[in-house]
């Protein structure tokens, strides 16, 4: 899940951060709405016998890895940089100042909710194993939630309701990828050694690793997403 641009484009983002990056008086508001917790702690680690205790960063770490094990390595020309909340109706990748940086945004309603904000991570990660600007392929999107309703930092069954009901833009995405993987579990694996970005696999290429896979839901998987999916490249 992504969003295309900040509102207005760039002069939505000058809006919503002042000069030099600091907060504008919009997105001040906005935080204040949401009652900001101390970012202590989420990102600073607190010591404990022979390590120290997980942050949104070493999760953002953890599930990166577990995303490569499960679907081949990254593109190793991005540089993954962190994690920030931002003023957004959804969590989405951000590629700033077109240098091939990659950082997740999580929405501020995940300010106050630890689950959210893991959930709203994980629901990036794939997004960050090959990233591109514009929409997604309902492929891509499939694998992030599936990706997301599985790994086991949170409870996922408050989100898993919510993802399966037929309204949801995750719904059938979701549902075509898990017909994907009843005829091959290491199905992206595959693919990717085609083509590394999943929104850019073609429907060909599935069926070339998957010859007995329906040419429909081939079609399917490889239509832009429709709900919102999309990488900003905004500073």
């Amino acid at each position: 899940m992504a969003q295309d641009e900040e509102p207005g484009g760039t002069g939505g983002e000058a809006g919503s951060r002042g000069r030099l990056g600091q907060p504008g008086e919009k997105l001040r508001a906005r935080v204040i709405g949401h009652r900001m917790l101390p970012s202590s702690s989420w990102f600073t680690s607190e010591p404990i016998p022979g390590r120290g205790s997980w942050t949104l960063t070493t999760y953002f770490g953890e599930m990166l890895s577990k995303a490569e094990e499960l679907y081949g390595r990254r593109d190793m020309d991005w540089t993954p940089i962190g994690v920030e909340f931002f003023a957004c109706n959804a969590p989405h990748i951000w590629l700033p100042g077109r240098r091939k940086h990659v950082a997740i945004r999580l929405t501020l309603a995940a300010l106050n909710d630890w689950n959210l904000a893991l959930w709203q991570l994980a629901q990036e990660i794939v997004h960050v194993l090959g990233p591109v600007e514009g929409n997604t392929n309902n492929l891509e999107e499939g694998v992030a939630t599936h990706f997301a309703l599985s790994v086991p930092y949170y409870d996922t069954s408050r989100f898993r309701q919510s993802v399966e009901q037929t309204a949801s833009p995750y719904s059938s995405p979701l549902r075509d990828y898990e017909a994907l993987l009843q005829i091959d579990s290491g199905v992206i694996k595959k693919l990717r050694k085609q083509q590394s970005y999943l929104s850019l696999v073609t429907a060909k290429q599935i069926l070339d690793v998957l010859p007995s896979c329906d040419p429909t839901l081939a079609a399917r998987l490889v239509d832009r997403f429709s709900g919102t999916s999309a990488a900003s490249d905004h500073l």
